[in-house]
Parts: C-alpha cells; sequence; structure tokens
C-alpha cells in the first residue's frame, strides 16, 4: 500500500463504459498542500478544477505529500502501480503534470519506472508583480 493518501477522479460515464481505457494524468501539489488532510488539495490546480465537474475526458489521480516532506521518486512509483490496480488506465496515454514543489521535482518523470509515461510537463502560477 502506498504511504500516500490520494484521491481519484473519474467521469460520470466511467463505469457506463466497463471496456474502455483511459487517458490518465498523475497531478502533484505544491507545498502548501502537504500534510494529512486530502481537502488541503482542492486549493488549486486539477483537483480544484474537477470539483464541479461530472465529465473530463481523463481520469485523474492525485496524492498528498506528508507535511514537511517532499516528492519522493520510489514513492511515486510505489503510489502509480497501485493506481494502476484501480484504474482502467490505457497506458499509452499516462501523463504527469502538477504546480509549484510538483511541478518542479528535476526529473521526476524520467525516473519513474513506467515504460509507457509520457513526458513530464511542468507548469507553475505566474506571480503578478505591480510597481508604483
Amino acid at each position: 500500500m502506498s504511504q500516500y493518501q490520494y484521491k481519484i477522479y473519474f467521469p460520470a460515464s466511467y463505469e457506463d463504459q466497463p471496456e474502455k481505457k483511459w487517458p490518465l494524468i498523475l497531478f502533484l501539489h505544491g507545498a502548501g498542500e502537504r500534510g494529512n488532510n486530502l481537502e488541503l488539495l482542492k486549493r488549486q490546480g486539477l483537483p480544484q478544477y474537477l470539483q464541479d465537474k461530472k465529465e473530463f475526458p481523463f481520469v485523474v489521480a492525485y496524492p498528498q505529500c506528508p507535511a514537511r516532506s517532499y516528492w519522493q521518486v520510489p514513492a511515486l512509483n510505489e503510489w502509480l502501480q497501485e493506481i494502476l490496480t484501480k484504474v482502467r488506465a490505457d497506458e499509452s496515454r499516462i501523463y504527469l503534470t502538477g504546480i509549484s514543489m510538483g511541478g518542479t521535482a528535476p526529473g521526476i518523470g524520467q525516473q519513474l519506472t513506467r515504460k509507457n509515461l509520457l513526458p513530464y510537463s511542468q507548469y507553475a502560477v505566474a506571480e503578478n508583480h505591480q510597481t508604483a
């Protein structure tokens, strides 16, 4: 069992299509969402976006990094293996993305041992700095 708590978003039509293999997005949050309260994950990024969505054309899995810790590749790999037992994933369409701490962790995508993991997408929220 994974050391990470996590949530999985399933589209409403997931159960209606039992033969379908779904694309899977793995979303890693930033430092502000670490801890042991999965509700923190809804603050931003994909978990926030998906709160009121019934249909999104992907399954989305998102773990929670423990407080005062950072993403660890061996633990993420273990988590990914667990997720793949719970989701009908199209293993040729697995995407890894994140924000802040989850978007800049060096080489996580390259180090995960899934053969078909697609390139790691990095993005971060830009701050709006205004001068007087």
